[in-house]
């Protein structure tokens, strides 16, 4: 208990509510648990507890886990104390619950948005997808298996969603078949069937700036003219043999790219990646060869020639 005379009872609301600030855990999504803030600073006096209580911007992360059911009266208290500010949540539990916590989400879809549904939690029932979550700018699934319910929960995505993050097994459906509101994407994460995707990604996604892409097999790409995709700044890819990168490389060109991050790769398409800088005069700012990847001195060199501000790291470890 903290007495109203002490120095701490007679602080201004103001410093008090950005003191609680401070004192959320450094954790992106926060949990109720009684011996953390927010939920501890409500338990301290009944000055503390009006002011946490009465500072939305304390209760707009939430980790909501497997056995929320017990708890879904304090999950709704404190999805209320947010009171209409944007949430951030993430979802932890089995799919069959999922009819029950459409009852909790309810009154705050039009505030979600960033939401991470891990595990199961891919609803198989076809009476919600992520178009339900108006406000949704930020989606990161995280899964052991690819749920069949994917291609219609993720089809139909609010113009609102920018980042699609994909934790799990390999990607795969026909993405000729996803809403064009797939083209309001700027930010992609996913592990794909093979590099072929990518080109795909870029016809669909025309505002994409960065892309991460993880592949466990490739195709030998076939195009008889490179694609341009012209805001693409990042991309990051991960292959486990020579033909991937090599047909990419000869099926796009960049023109904005400033970041190349390469990992996991058999060999360097060395000519192909050369003719790649030179026929998209890209400001190429970074070039990074990581784990698995053999770049000799003497390409490093080409590549500099060619962009003489270029920064080229590469990870000793495996040279």
């Amino acid at each position: 208990m903290i007495s109203p005379t002490s120095a701490l009872g007679r602080l201004p609301i103001e410093v008090l509510t950005h003191i609680f600030g401070y004192c959320l855990p450094e954790y992106q999504y926060l949990y109720t648990a009684s011996e953390l803030a927010p939920v501890l600073l409500t338990r301290i006096c009944r000055l503390w507890r009006e002011v946490a209580v009465g500072t939305p911007s304390l209760w707009c992360r939430l980790h909501v886990d497997e056995d929320w059911q017990g708890e879904a009266y304090c999950y709704d208290q404190w999805l209320k104390r947010s009171q209409g500010r944007p949430l951030s949540l993430m979802l932890v539990f089995p799919e069959y619950h999922w009819t029950e916590l459409q009852g909790l989400l309810q009154p705050y879809l039009n505030q979600v948005w960033s939401l991470h549904l891990e595990h199961s939690l891919i609803p198989c029932q076809h009476d919600i997808t992520i178009a339900d979550f108006l406000a949704l700018e930020e989606l990161t699934v995280s899964t052991e298996e690819f749920p069949m319910a994917i291609p219609h929960f993720m089809s139909q995505p609010p113009p609102t969603l920018r980042s699609l993050n994909f934790i799990g097994p390999f990607f795969d459906f026909k993405f000729s078949a996803v809403n064009p509101a797939w083209s309001h994407l700027t930010n992609i994460d996913l592990q794909v069937c093979g590099p072929d995707t990518l080109p795909c990604l870029l016809h669909l996604c025309p505002d994409l700036s960065s892309l991460t892409v993880r592949a466990a097999s490739s195709v030998d790409l076939q195009a008889s003219e490179p694609f341009t995709h012209a805001k693409l700044q990042s991309l990051r890819v991960d292959c486990f043999d020579s033909v991937g990168p090599s047909s990419l490389f000869n099926a796009v060109s960049l023109p904005n790219l400033r970041l190349l991050d390469a990992c996991y790769l058999e060999g360097w398409p060395h000519e192909e990646f050369k003719a790649f800088l030179m026929r998209s005069n890209c400001p190429l700012e970074s070039l990074i060869f990581s784990t698995g990847v053999m770049a000799k001195e003497e390409w490093r060199a080409e590549y500099l020639a060619l962009i003489p501000s270029l920064k080229i790291k590469v990870d000793l470890v495996d040279l």
